[in-house]
């Protein structure tokens, strides 16, 4: 359902929805153990996140990324 909404956030251009979806895919990758592609969509989600202007978001993903 995360990549059927990421799709229409997509078509949207929905910023927000960008950040929250590669955010809930990220995770779902890291617990599949699938670390190329977690961190693929993380640093979609940080990027989207800093471009809204919301650093803590941006740590917290950061931090994650890094216990990897």
């Amino acid at each position: 359902m995360y990549l059927k909404a990421l799709e229409i956030d997509k078509k949207l251009g929905s910023c927000e929805g960008l950040a929250i979806r590669y955010d809930n895919l990220g995770s779902i990758y890291e617990k599949r153990k699938d670390y190329n592609k977690d961190r693929e969509c993380w640093s979609l989600a940080i990027e989207y996140f800093s471009k809204m202007g919301v650093p803590q978001k941006v740590k917290e993903i950061q931090e994650e990324i890094d216990k990897i």
